[in-house]
């Protein structure tokens, strides 16, 4: 019953002969599915593993290349817990990147993630300035932390400082929103697209 699937562009560049058979086939034949395709950008990942060596244009670009539908910013991921001024600095960094992807994202939507971690003036910051670029969508990132360590009332805090802000005519995406129990609930909060891979790791481990 899902209406689109979301795959990951980072680790697909990152590994040469998948690289080569999306940029070959493109996305859609690649991976057998003709509805719309999102791509995560590599901003989990950097957050899971360490830094990665990845440009926010590079990893763009290819997103365009391979023919994505909705290609994400790679932003910077902020904890919950990162204190208001480097959380401010990483916001910046992050705002500049869906900038410079807004001016060069082409036929492709975009999807401009809102970050600012637990402090909730960043995020309707963020939603603000976000909504004045001309991005598509609007996942909520930088939250996977407080639904695993189940703070459910900060993250609805969150999603409302970043509601009031956005552009409400374009769909709000909650990322990483996987468990049954919490769809219900963001479906309240106003958010309209869920992923996760949850479901995929809960399986290879039986």
């Amino acid at each position: 019953g899902a209406h689109g699937i979301i795959t990951n562009s980072y680790i697909i560049y990152k590994n040469h002969e998948l690289k080569k058979k999306a940029e070959d086939e493109g996305i859609h034949a690649m991976l057998g599915w003709d509805g719309p395709i999102m791509t995560d950008s590599g901003t989990f990942q950097s957050h899971v593993y360490g830094e990665i060596d990845m440009k926010p244009e590079v990893i763009l670009g290819f997103q365009k290349s391979i023919g994505v539908d909705i290609g994400t910013v790679l932003d910077v991921f902020t904890e919950p817990g990162t204190r208001f001024k480097e959380a401010t600095q990483e916001l910046e960094e992050t705002q500049k990147r869906i900038e410079d992807a807004d001016k060069n994202k082409e036929e492709m939507m975009l999807a401009a993630p809102i970050q600012g971690g637990r402090h909730l003036d960043l995020r309707s910051k963020a939603a603000s300035d976000a909504s004045k670029t001309n991005a598509e969508l609007f996942p909520i990132g930088g939250v996977v932390p407080l639904m695993e360590q189940g703070r459910f009332q900060q993250l609805v805090k969150v999603v409302f400082a970043v509601k009031k802000e956005l552009d409400m005519s374009k769909p709000v995406h909650l990322f990483g929103c996987g468990h049954p129990m919490l769809f219900a609930l963001a479906v309240f909060m106003g958010c309209d697209i869920f992923d996760s891979s949850s479901y995929a790791k809960f399986a290879s481990r039986d």
